[in-house]
């Protein structure tokens, strides 16, 4: 896995689940199911932890890119921080993208194949909201 600093305003893709959002493209190309998305992020007592729901998802995104129609392509996990205070919790947002790479490593995703990166804060160009994004690399 591979952490960046800063990216480009992200792409806000679907909420699929409490904590995770998912680009349009992986969502159609995944064919990603999901159930009934709550209002607002929950990490219960560890601010890090992955709900039931999101365990669900990435599993299904595993299975895509390591077997499924884009197996070999990489991902793009986007942690964004929660808005508390002037520039939110980075570290915390850090963590949760942490967890969710080391869930997708788990179930067989190649470590090269998962990128983390938090957005710039400064642009304020993206959506404070607490959950990591995934998206298709280079997208």
């Amino acid at each position: 896995m591979t952490h960046t600093t800063s990216v480009e305003a992200p792409y806000i893709g679907e909420g699929v689940s409490t904590n995770l959002r998912v680009s349009p493209v992986l969502m159609r190309m995944c064919a990603i199911r999901f159930g009934k998305l709550e209002e607002g992020p929950r990490y219960w007592y560890d601010p890090t932890a992955l709900a039931v729901e999101d365990e669900d998802v990435l599993l299904q995104l595993a299975r895509c890119v390591t077997k499924g129609p884009l197996a070999g392509r990489a991902l793009t996990l986007v942690a964004s921080p929660e808005p508390q205070g002037e520039t939110g919790d980075a570290s915390i947002a850090d963590r949760r993208a942490d967890r969710v790479a080391g869930y997708l490593v788990n179930h067989g995703v190649a470590p090269a194949r998962v990128t983390t990166s938090t957005p710039d804060v400064d642009a304020g160009a993206f959506l404070r909201d607490g959950r990591v994004e995934v998206r298709l690399a280079g997208r």
